[in-house]
């Protein structure tokens, strides 16, 4: 079904896409994924958060020919409302999907132009690593194994993973294609402890390797290094996320820090400045069109084109927040899932919580810059 994918524009409105999912971040640590979200080490005593704004949004992708062909109305249902999860239940656009195990626990970890992925750990069994899950808009389901770390593109049907070679301790990164199933390496193989954590920008791969932020077109294996953020910049950590809309980076190593830079790809310019209204968690939206930030118990959004400010009225921290494909943000209200408008804040109940904790697909890398450990 997926093979006859036909990538179609947004509207004049769209501009950029966004995240850089790490599968493992979110996954690999079962009941301790929401624990290590939140302890991330810092390089050079401080964390600098970079978020990713990936390809062009598609508000109204559809599968075309066929019976089987995902409807306009599922696409459009996929773009606004997005993945979010409570337990055993994954929620993609119009359709609740059952992952099954034991003890089964489901995050959704991002976006592609064919659907939703989700990490999935069986709580009951010692193997604590995620098995990641394709659901696409129409609620049909596809296992893609343990694959570990991923870079994701929601204008995209591509995803990057680091895969393990027959060489001790050696990586190399794999592209595989979810539409049409084709697989091939990408570039050289390197040494590491460990698999890298990942980020895709279109064709751009960003990740790791040896305490420097690597690019690699994965289409054509040619590599770069990212460039250091002017002056006392924050921006060159291990934990980062990267995109078509840019990087957030913290100005100074201020304790918390009190803007964030959005900074250019692949050459660092600065774009916009934003508030961190005293949150020291920010977000970057999967369309790129949006930066979320927060403090004192609310939640603001800012378009990344005009930095106008919508407030949401969610409480809370930007952390207990996520996206949709297109920008919306995705959370708990009182007893119910909220889905609210990045432009002019209105929210609509799409769901009830019934005691459940809510996992939403974060658009970016969320870490916290104060965190240590």
């Amino acid at each position: 079904m997926t093979d006859r994918l036909s990538n179609l524009l947004h509207d004049a409105a769209s501009t950029l896409d966004a995240p850089s999912l790490s599968a493992d971040t979110a996954m690999t640590q079962g009941r301790r994924l929401r624990q290590r979200r939140r302890a991330r080490t810092a390089l050079a005593g401080a964390v600098a958060v970079v978020l990713v704004a990936v390809g062009a949004s598609v508000a109204t992708q559809a599968l075309t020919g066929g019976d089987d062909a995902v409807s306009p109305a599922d696409q459009v249902g996929y773009e606004q409302h997005g993945a979010w999860a409570l337990g055993n239940q994954v929620h993609v656009g119009n359709h609740t999907v059952k992952v099954s195990g034991k003890s089964p626990l489901a995050i959704p970890i991002g976006y592609t132009a064919v659907g939703a992925l989700v990490g999935v750990v069986d709580l009951a069994t010692d193997d604590d690593r995620s098995s990641i899950m394709l659901v696409t808009p129409d609620g049909t389901t596809r296992q893609l194994g343990k694959l570990g770390e991923i870079g994701s593109d929601p204008g995209s049907s591509v995803i990057v993973y680091a895969r393990a070679t027959s060489e001790p301790d050696t990586w190399e990164l794999v592209a595989l294609d979810l539409a049409s199933g084709a697989k091939r390496t990408v570039g050289t193989p390197w040494q590491a402890k460990q698999a890298p954590q990942l980020s895709m920008s279109g064709d751009l791969v960003v990740y790791d390797r040896g305490h420097l932020m690597v690019t690699v077109d994965w289409r054509t294996g040619e590599t770069g290094r990212l460039p250091q953020a002017p002056g006392k910049e924050i921006g060159m950590t291990i934990t980062q996320s990267f995109g078509h809309g840019g990087y957030l980076s913290a100005p100074l190593q201020t304790e918390p820090t009190d803007v964030w830079h959005l900074r250019g790809l692949p050459d660092g310019d600065l774009l916009g400045s934003f508030p961190s209204n005293g949150d020291s968690w920010v977000q970057m939206s999967p369309d790129g069109r949006f930066v979320m930030t927060g403090g004192n118990g609310s939640v603001t959004v800012y378009a990344t084109g005009s930095e106008k400010a919508t407030p949401l009225e969610l409480a809370g921290s930007v952390s207990d927040y996520g996206w949709t494909p297109d920008g919306h943000v995705v959370g708990a209200k009182a007893s119910h899932v909220e889905v609210c408008d990045p432009t002019d804040g209105s929210c609509e109940n799409v769901g009830e919580l019934d005691g459940d904790r809510l996992e939403v697909a974060r658009g970016a890398f969320d870490t916290d810059p104060m965190a240590g450990g």
